[in-house]
C-alpha cells in the first residue's frame, strides 16, 4: 500500500506540473508572485512610534542600508521605516515577476503589519517606480511622495533575452564566499569588470568570517526587466497628493531630459529641484542639501 500511495503521489505531481507548464494551471505562478508574508520582509523601524511615518524605498540592487546616513536625522522627526524589497538584502527571493506592481503589493503587507494608516514615501531610483505604483494602487495610504532621481517614462529594453538567461543562471548563486576573489569569479559570467568592482565595494560585508553578497543578480536582472520598460504616465497623472522630484546633476542623473519633459507635460504643477554636482544617489553625495529639501517638503504636509 505504501508503494502504491507514493506512486500515485508522484503521478499526481507529474500531471500537476505538466498542466502548469502548459498554462492549464496558473496557481503555482500565482503563489510564487503573491505578496510576501511579513516575516519574509526584512525591515527596521526608527524614531518615535507616535511621529508621522516615513517609508524609504531603495533602488535596484540596493537595500535598506542605502539610507544609513539619512536615518539618524530623519528619525528625529519621523517614524522612519526602511526595508529590503523582494530579492534584495535579507528579504526573501521568490518568483519570476519582479515588477513595480509585485513590489508595491509587498509594501502593502508591510504597511498593514506595522499598522501604518498613511505615510510619507521617499523612493530612490527604481524604488520610486515601486512607490508611484503603490500610490496608484493605494492612494489613501500615501501622505506625500518624494522622488529621488527617477523618471516615469518607459525605457527601451532590448536585452530581455540576455537578462532572462542571466537571471536563470544566477538564481541559485551562493550568498557567502571565502574570499573577494572567489566572489569576483562567481560574478564574472553576469557582470562587466566595472560592475564587479562596484559590487565588491558597495554590496558586500563580512559575516562570520565569510564575504556576504548583499546584492542578488537574479533579482536585479528581473526587476530591471520588470520595471524599466513600463510607462507610469497614468500613475503620475492620477496621483493627487503632494509630490516632489529631486534630480541629480544633469550630467549624472538617471532622470534624463525626456523624463523631465514628461513630468513637466503631465504634471506642470509638480516642482523638480536639481541639486548641482550631485550623484544619482543624491542623499549619498550631497546629504545635507538633500535633507533640507526633504524635511521642508515633508514638514509642509505633516498631518495635524
Amino acid at each position: 500500500m505504501k508503494k502504491t500511495r507514493w506512486g500515485l503521489g508522484f503521478l499526481f505531481l507529474s500531471v500537476f506540473f505538466s498542466l502548469a507548464a502548459n498554462g492549464a494551471i496558473s496557481c503555482l505562478g500565482d503563489v510564487l508572485n503573491a505578496p510576501l508574508a511579513p516575516e519574509e520582509i526584512h525591515y527596521q523601524v526608527y524614531g518615535d512610534d507616535k511621529a508621522p511615518p516615513l517609508v524609504l524605498i531603495h533602488g535596484l540592487g540596493g537595500s535598506s542600508r542605502t539610507f544609513v546616513n539619512l536615518v539618524p536625522w530623519l528619525a528625529k522627526k519621523y517614524r522612519v521605516v526602511t526595508f529590503d524589497m523582494r530579492g534584495h538584502g535579507y528579504t526573501v527571493q521568490r518568483g519570476w515577476e519582479y515588477t513595480a506592481d509585485v513590489m508595491a503589493r509587498d509594501l502593502k503587507v508591510l504597511f498593514d503589519h506595522l499598522k501604518i494608516d498613511k505615510a510619507h514615501i521617499l523612493g530612490l531610483s527604481f524604488g520610486a517606480r515601486t512607490g508611484i505604483q503603490f500610490a496608484h494602487l493605494f492612494p489613501e495610504r500615501v501622505l506625500s511622495f518624494l522622488v529621488e532621481d527617477m523618471e516615469f517614462i518607459a525605457r527601451k529594453v532590448d536585452y530581455e533575452e540576455e537578462y532572462t538567461q542571466k537571471a536563470k543562471l544566477s538564481e541559485h548563486l551562493p550568498r557567502y564566499f571565502d574570499s573577494m576573489g572567489e566572489l569576483a569569479a562567481a560574478l564574472r559570467p553576469f557582470y562587466s569588470r566595472a560592475e564587479i568592482e562596484e559590487a565588491l565595494e558597495f554590496s558586500t560585508q563580512v559575516h562570520d568570517g565569510k564575504i556576504e553578497l548583499m546584492q542578488r543578480p537574479h533579482s536585479m536582472f528581473l526587476f530591471d526587466l520588470g520595471a524599466n520598460g513600463v510607462d507610469f504616465s497614468e500613475q503620475l497623472k492620477n496621483f493627487k497628493g503632494p509630490l516632489l522630484f529631486v534630480r541629480a546633476d544633469p550630467l549624472k542623473s538617471m532622470m534624463f531630459a525626456k523624463g523631465v519633459q514628461h513630468v513637466q507635460r503631465l504634471r506642470p504643477d509638480v516642482p523638480i529641484i536639481t541639486v548641482a554636482g550631485a550623484d544619482h544617489i543624491i542623499h549619498g553625495s550631497h546629504p545635507f542639501p538633500f535633507l533640507r529639501i526633504a524635511e521642508r517638503f515633508f514638514d509642509s504636509v505633516r498631518p495635524k
